[in-house]
């Protein structure tokens, strides 16, 4: 395979080390070109990176929503959304009871106090992080975040998931291009971070299927959860900025470095 025509443009700042380091280092034995660059903070415009060859991103969030909409940079909004997931994907996600609602919805509802309820933001915008809170500290919460209009992209109206809290035994991400698995990483056990390369072949084989009914996008992830005895989709989510936990970085590199070069013929 040749990658004369292709580069990947990784950000330097908010973006982990080894992360960095491992696709430079995927990037030289594979000879693609390999352009590091620092995101200034609050920066508005797309960084400077040669135009020559395609680009392929990865960053942060920010860095997500300054060079969209661009070839190298698998994500669609209105594709990538819990919304969106429940619609294909049904019964196969964790969370298929939840209700799309916002904050100032939320609060107006008749929930014991002591209530354990799962909340996340419907959109891959990272602008606060899925998490299990009781009915009371949902209302403290949402009370202060009321008064900070400093937060950015997040307020009570906001378009939120919530449902009931599961106990989840095992986590794991996916790396899917061309609805084919090409990396794997446990990164949970019993909610605490655990990192092991791979998955059991029953969560490829869950991913496999899922794959089969939908699709997002042609390059993604896929976070599995194991909840009983049984597999759920927790979410999907845009690979350019998907945290690598101990999962194969190179073979990432190769595979969607292949499906961009295939793209380009």
């Amino acid at each position: 395979m040749s990658y004369h025509n292709i580069q990947w443009v990784v950000q330097k700042n908010l973006t982990a080390t080894s992360s960095y380091e491992a696709i430079s280092a995927a990037c030289l034995s594979l000879g693609i070109d390999f352009w590091g660059f620092t995101l200034r903070p609050f920066a508005t415009e797309a960084p400077e990176y040669p135009k020559d060859k395609r680009a392929i991103f990865y960053g942060s969030t920010s860095l997500m929503n300054q060079v969209h909409p661009n070839p190298g940079l698998f994500y669609d909004p209105a594709l990538f959304s819990m919304e969106n997931y429940f619609l294909h994907y049904g019964d196969k996600m964790l969370n298929a009871t939840a209700k799309l609602t916002n904050l100032t919805q939320l609060l107006e509802a008749d929930y014991p106090t002591e209530e354990l309820l799962f909340i996340r933001p419907d959109a891959d915008s990272k602008s606060f992080s899925g998490t299990v809170m009781t009915f009371a500290d949902i209302k403290t919460w949402a009370n202060k975040l009321g008064q900070n209009s400093a937060v950015q992209d997040l307020s009570l109206d906001t378009p939120i998931i919530a449902g009931p809290a599961f106990h989840i035994k095992e986590e794991w991400r996916l790396w899917i291009v061309d609805k084919k698995v090409v990396a794997a990483s446990q990164y949970a056990y019993e909610h605490r971070l655990h990192k092991v390369a791979g998955c059991p072949s029953a969560v490829k084989e869950f991913a496999r299927v899922a794959c089969e009914v939908y699709v997002p996008h042609d390059i993604f992830v896929m976070d599995i959860c194991r909840c009983g005895e049984d597999y759920y989709i927790v979410e999907c989510g845009c690979l350019n900025s998907a945290g690598f936990y101990s999962a194969d970085v190179r073979a990432i590199v190769t595979a969607v470095s292949d499906f961009m070069v295939n793209s380009l013929s």
